[in-house]
This record gives C-alpha cells, structure tokens and sequence, in this order.
C-alpha cells in the first residue's frame, strides 16, 4: 500500500510540472497562452489553462507549503470562501508534509481548473492538481 501512495505521489509531483510549465507557457512576443493549450475562461480573472488529458471533475488535489504543512491545523471549506467545496481530506504523507483533497460542490472541468486557478494563488498553497489518478473516478 505504501508503495502505491508512493506512485501516486510521483505521478502527482509528475503532473504538477506539467501544469506549471503549461501555466508559464507564454509566447514571447506577445504574452499570451501558447497557441496549444487549451484554455477556458474564469470569469474576469482571464484565462485559465487546460491541462488536457482527463482527469475527474470533483476532486482537486493540493499539497501544502512546509509552512502551512508544519501547522497543526484542520483545514475546512470555510477557510477557502471564494469557492464552493463541500469536503476537504486532511492527510498527511510523510513527516509534516501534507496534501488535502477538496471536493467540489458543482463538479465539473471547468470548476476544477477555476478551483486549481484560485487555490494556486493562496499563499499556504505549493501546488493545486486535478486529480488524474483516481480517472474515471
């Protein structure tokens, strides 16, 4: 079982980057998303880009700073008022390092990629996925 969180893990860490590198993928003469990524709209907030693939359309996975991870805290939706999320998983993967799943309360592809836009921009916040591993959930 270890060794299977394990996996998940790297595949997490895996898709984080690709995300990171899809977010900062910008053409350079004018600064607009890159002609290949898909992207939708958030409200006024621009636009938000489409990792493609597939992934399920009520979870989003997060993974806390070293800060926000050393506090002992249970983190509830209330903490996170600009969205609408139903649950939030506390766990803990090793050490003091700790990830949370958010459930959404409309699920759908566009509210998990304005639900990974928003949560990417709080400070206690390293990383916000879609979650691919549990597809097609």
């Amino acid at each position: 079982m270890k060794k299977l969180k394990l996996i998940a893990l790297l595949s997490l860490i895996a898709l984080t980057s690709t995300v990171m590198v899809a977010c900062n993928n910008t053409d350079n003469n004018n600064g607009s998303p890159n002609p290949t990524t898909e992207t939708c709209k958030n409200n006024d907030e621009g636009q938000i880009p489409d990792p493609g693939g597939e992934f399920t359309y009520d979870i989003v996975i997060v993974m806390l700073t070293d800060e926000a991870s050393a506090r002992d805290k249970t983190w509830a939706p209330a903490d996170f008022p600009k969205f609408a999320f139903s649950q939030i998983e506390n766990k803990e993967l090793t050490g003091s390092k700790r990830y949370l799943i958010f459930h959404l309360t409309e699920p759908s592809r566009e509210n998990v990629l304005r639900a990974i836009y928003y949560l990417n921009t709080r400070p206690e916040i390293f990383s916000a996925e879609p979650n691919g591993i549990g597809y097609p959930g």
